[in-house]
């Protein structure tokens, strides 16, 4: 029964009903999400911070006519300050891929119990699977990878012009394909099947709803892409942060 509903909800329902559910269960929510976004922003700072203070205090401690014959050293003493900026940018970057997926079985926790547990749980579920995650990535990554090496292959014996419609005509058939596919990630956190049937179960279940989701995804990528950064850029440019940065 409550599927059918919420099948029969239209987008800016399930766009009001997702809003809901985040604002009422924002505290377990957030804190399944707090290292995966607040790590990549410490893991950039630990990157940029040394590099920036070893770069503005360089000619103090080497001088400039032996910069050249010392260059090797003060490439492996910036690298040697990042690396463990970059483990953290690492860890936060791949944990917020495993809560891309584990956010779908959270939320249909939320709505069969009215309240979330143990995020950790999900997680792990799909960590059990790296293996089978890994593979569905690297799957949706080929796809894009061979569809827009075709555009470049064509350009090595043909004019710009052609190159340009032909890389306009594979960008068109693949936003169309990434639609399709969708729904991958939900489908590979419900049902433990391979991922080449995960990206087939995806598109059976886009293919009778393809405008509804067209819909849905225009709606959260204006939300998402235009209307939120603005409200961002708004707030920096009436503070001080950007010149901290």
């Amino acid at each position: 029964m409550a599927k059918n509903i919420y099948q029969s909800m239209n987008i800016f329902k399930i766009i009001l009903k997702g809003l809901s559910i985040y604002f009422k269960n924002f505290v377990p929510l957030s804190k399944a999400m707090l290292f995966p976004v607040i790590g990549q922003i410490v893991g950039v700072i630990m990157i940029l911070l040394p590099a920036f203070v070893v770069s503005k205090n360089l000619p103090k401690l080497l001088p400039v006519e032996t910069l050249s014959d010392n260059l090797l050293m003060v490439f492996l003493g910036i690298l040697l300050f990042t690396l463990p900026g970059f483990f953290v940018l690492t860890k936060a970057f791949w944990d917020y891929m495993i809560v891309m997926v584990s956010l779908n079985s959270m939320i249909a926790n939320i709505l069969k119990q009215n309240h979330l547990k143990d995020y950790k749980i999900h997680n792990q579920a799909i960590k059990l699977r790296t293996r089978e995650y890994l593979l569905l990535l690297l799957l949706i990554s080929l796809i894009w990878l061979i569809g827009l090496t075709i555009p470049f292959f064509i350009a090595s014996f043909s004019s710009l012009l052609v190159f340009f419609l032909c890389l306009a005509f594979v960008l068109f058939i693949l936003a169309i394909v990434s639609i399709y596919l969708s729904l991958c990630f939900q489908v590979f956190a419900f049902e433990n099947i391979s991922p080449v049937k995960t990206l087939k179960r995806s598109w059976v279940l886009v293919e009778g709803n393809f405008w509804r989701t067209l819909f849905l995804g225009l709606v959260i990528m204006t939300i998402t892409s235009l209307v939120l950064p603005l409200i961002l850029n708004t707030v920096v440019e009436k503070t001080s942060i950007i010149t901290l940065f």
